[in-house]
């Protein structure tokens, strides 16, 4: 199923493109790289290639539920409801151990993709800047201290990198297994 996951996502993103410029693709693979990495199993890294499938393409419910009823349910879990409060979503999210070591993951990616926009050397565009800005304290605001020593750190680097008006080379998450170990609940 891992490798099916990978397969479909990679087909439901084809075409779509990230802020910084990269295939969609991308983020996802990413965010199964950090769990991995961090000794989490193939379902927590299933639900990580699919975790914006639903939000974000044309993938239907019954399109995920053939990875198995833990992975639907993560997937809808992570999956933003239009006009949701941000805190209720996170609740939602830390109820369930498989989205939230997601979310936490996929925090972490879109953190450093936020630092890191645009051009190593390069003086950083306004509007990514502000845009980076507005992200960092909306995480910081809803998940800092909700999910794991490593989103916390995170949240504090993507802040420092944000202040540089450029960087000189891109520098991506790499977090121990007691870093990205959840907080207890």
């Amino acid at each position: 199923m891992f490798n099916k996951a990978l397969i479909f996502a990679t087909k439901k993103h084809e075409g779509q493109i990230r802020r910084q410029g990269t295939p969609y693709i991308y983020h996802p693979i990413k965010v199964s790289k950090l769990l991995k990495e961090a000794g989490y199993g193939k379902r927590y890294q299933t639900v990580a290639f699919l975790h914006d499938t639903l939000e974000d393409t044309d993938t239907t419910e019954e399109e995920l539920i053939r990875f198995g009823k833990d992975v639907l349910e993560a997937v809808k879990l992570l999956t933003r409801i239009k006009g949701m409060d941000e805190s209720e979503y996170v609740d939602r999210i830390l109820k369930n151990k498989i989205a939230r070591a997601v979310k936490n993951a996929d925090k972490i990616d879109n953190l450093y993709d936020c630092a890191f926009n645009g051009e190593p050397g390069k003086i950083r565009d306004r509007k990514d800047y502000k845009w980076g800005k507005k992200y960092v304290e909306k995480t910081k605001k809803y998940y800092k201290g909700k999910f794991s020593p490593a989103l916390d750190d995170a949240i504090m680097n993507a802040e420092k990198f944000l202040e540089s008006k450029t960087y000189e080379e891109r520098i991506y998450p790499e977090y121990s297994k007691k870093e990205m170990k959840l907080y207890k609940r």
